[in-house]
């Protein structure tokens, strides 16, 4: 072999080389695009089902929110209102939007050191320093949940995994409804959560066809009026107890104000794509023509 055709050899496998480092980083990058374009899509899949979780929430709490009567036994669980998936050529989707009412804690105002109502806070909650903080405006969006800071337990409530407890609306409630009336909801396995225990978007509010029991025993003794267990009595048959304008008034200074229905609702909904999930924890209020959205926390994040 000659010098001049051994220098044509070198040239010819260091080019080769050289396109064959080009062509694998071209690969390289287009994968990765590639990549990216699928997270991209997964995100915006898990966004659009998010956003229609929390128009399904809104739908469902306008028609029945205010008329949802929970048993005792099904206070401390969240109403499922949707849990489904479905399987397309793309991939597999799943959404569950779970309910809870806003007005069935602890206000959080009025859970603070030294605060009487404190004491019907769940075992796991009741250690947890909460910060004193002053009556909130109704409507208003809170960041107290993110503020509080938490050694043990969980911040939101999970998203069941598995089968649901059935609720429907009686006739008796039904009858009073326009529209839609859910024939087949689900009620949660119990799930202590900071955001369940504490009302942060009550002015002293609590519901007393929805708060559990053991709120309901802290709260009417506080402002000295009997009537509990009638209250669950009628609640074991969903049936819903009205209180008179009268009883809805702040007592004895306390701060405390009994109704008989909710204009404030959370929604916890979870969305997966694949093997990717969103959990949303949205905060509903009513605003005189409808309820609208005045908060949502990423509740995975």
């Amino acid at each position: 072999m000659t010098s001049r055709t051994g220098v044509a050899l070198v040239i010819v496998l260091v080019s080769v080389s050289v396109i064959a480092s080009a062509l694998t980083i071209a690969l390289a990058a287009t994968r990765a695009s590639q990549a990216a374009v699928l997270v991209g899509t997964a995100e915006d899949h898990l966004w659009q089902g998010l956003s229609d979780g929390e128009d399904l929430a809104r739908g469902w709490i306008a028609r029945n929110g205010s008329a949802v009567v929970l048993t005792p036994m099904e206070a401390d669980r969240g109403i499922t209102i949707v849990s489904d998936h479905i399987e397309t050529a793309s991939g597999v989707a799943g959404i569950t939007v779970v309910l809870y009412d806003g007005l069935a804690g602890v206000p959080a105002h009025l859970a603070s050191a030294g605060n009487p109502l404190r004491q019907a806070l769940p075992p796991a909650i009741s250690s947890i320093r909460i910060p004193v903080t002053a009556c909130p405006q109704p409507g208003q969006p809170s960041d107290l949940l993110e503020r509080i800071e938490l050694p043990q337990g969980k911040r939101f409530p999970e998203s069941p995994n598995g089968p649901v407890w059935h609720w429907q609306a009686p006739d008796v409630i039904a009858d009073v409804m326009s529209g839609d009336v859910p024939i087949d909801v689900g009620i949660q396995p119990p799930s202590i959560a900071l955001a369940t225990a504490l009302a942060p978007h009550s002015d002293g509010r609590i519901n007393i066809n929805t708060a559990p029991t053991h709120l309901l025993y802290a709260a009417f003794s506080l402002i000295g009026r009997g009537g509990v267990e009638q209250l669950l009595a009628a609640r074991r048959t969903h049936h819903l107890t009205p209180i008179s304008e009268k009883d809805k008034e702040p007592t004895a200074g306390n701060g405390i104000r009994l109704v008989d229905h909710s204009d404030c609702w959370n929604a916890l909904i979870t969305v997966r794509w694949n093997d990717q999930h969103r959990t949303w924890w949205t905060v509903f209020a009513s605003s005189g023509s409808g309820f609208r959205r005045i908060q949502r926390h990423d509740a995975d994040r």
